[in-house]
């Protein structure tokens, strides 16, 4: 017996993305909503791609290849390889609003996430 297309949608409906809540190094309670979807981005963006047997291989975000190049080239690829790692999740929309700025050994990324569950704001800083 195959469910019927209002058994799924109602099941969609009702779905929930429940997590663990990690906090700092350990893992606190558990955690719904915007505040699990933002947890999911940067968990997302601390994990590089193709690394992990865990994670299918459009799961995180390649950085490695960026390490010790040129500040300037890293800025102009940087925004489209972090897209594609978020876009890969279903629940964010889109990407809005970015700003990167160069420091001495990384490149500070603010941007919005706007996702099912609201907009997002993102202040991430990727040692390059």
């Amino acid at each position: 017996m195959t469910p019927e297309r209002a058994d799924i949608e109602i099941l969609n409906k009702n779905m929930t993305w429940e997590t663990y809540r990690m906090q700092n190094e350990s893992i606190k309670g558990r955690v719904d909503g915007a505040e699990a979807l933002k947890q999911a981005i940067y968990k997302i963006l601390m994990t590089e791609r193709y690394c992990y047997v865990i994670y299918d291989r459009n799961y995180g975000v390649e950085l490695s290849d960026l390490i010790g190049k040129d500040r300037h080239y890293v800025c102009a690829v940087l925004k489209g390889r972090v897209e594609d790692a978020l876009l890969y999740d279903k629940r964010i929309k889109g990407i809005a609003n970015w700003t990167l700025t160069v420091k001495k050994n990384s490149i500070l990324a603010e941007f919005t996430a706007e996702t099912e569950s609201g907009d997002i704001d993102i202040l991430n800083e990727f040692v390059i």
